[in-house]
């Protein structure tokens, strides 16, 4: 039998080769990996058409409350009230037009996967008249209406029609791009299955 004195020297090499617990460090499944398609597209005339088409109608309405505010006790109120309406409608119709026209115009595609989760999301950017409108689509929703042939892209995101004009900006992946407008997924992953046979 070995000694108190040998038992206690023992314990702790024997602590020091004892298997340390296993440190698991969890996954972040809210992360998203991104791969950008396409950026900064729209150009230049696009991008200040949105804040004109808006810096103009307030414009025209500080210019009609004015000219109604401003009126001479003699004038016709009708004819006053006809000329800032008649300005007022100018100006909403050039911003509706512009904002029509900013809507189908296509910024930024990023194609998105979450940690953990096979499926692939895509996210388009639209350029807007006052903020960029961001889209989530799954990549089956992209239907190519027409193309023609170098940088110009029409197509329909759901219900959406939409346009892209890659020359104005940025091309990263154009294979990646082609493939989107074919409702293809840039990345296709099987489903591992069980051996047969294999005991439960």
């Amino acid at each position: 039998m070995l000694s108190r004195r040998a038992v206690t020297l023992a314990s702790p090499l024997a602590r020091g080769f004892a298997a340390k617990p296993t440190i698991q460090v969890p996954v972040d499944k809210s992360k998203v990996h991104e791969t950008p398609i396409v950026q900064n597209c729209g150009g230049d005339l696009m991008r200040w058409m949105g804040p004109g088409s808006r810096f103009q109608m307030y414009c025209a309405l500080l210019l009609s409350g004015s000219l109604v505010y401003q009126a001479d006790a003699s004038a016709n109120m009708l004819e006053v009230l006809a000329t800032s309406g008649a300005i007022c409608s100018a100006s909403a119709t050039a911003f509706f037009g512009a904002k029509r026209m900013c809507d189908k115009v296509v910024t930024d595609i990023v194609t998105c996967r979450k940690v953990g989760d096979p499926n692939e999301f895509v996210r388009v950017s639209v350029l807007g008249v006052g903020q960029k409108e961001v889209l989530e689509a799954s990549p089956k929703d992209f239907k190519l209406l027409g193309h023609d042939g170098q940088d110009a892209y029409s197509f329909a995101l759901g219900s959406r029609k939409l346009q892209l004009d890659t020359s104005t900006g940025e091309c990263v992946n154009r294979k990646g791009l082609d493939m989107l407008m074919q409702g293809r997924p840039l990345v296709t992953r099987k489903v591992k299955q069980g051996k047969k046979g294999s005991r439960k």
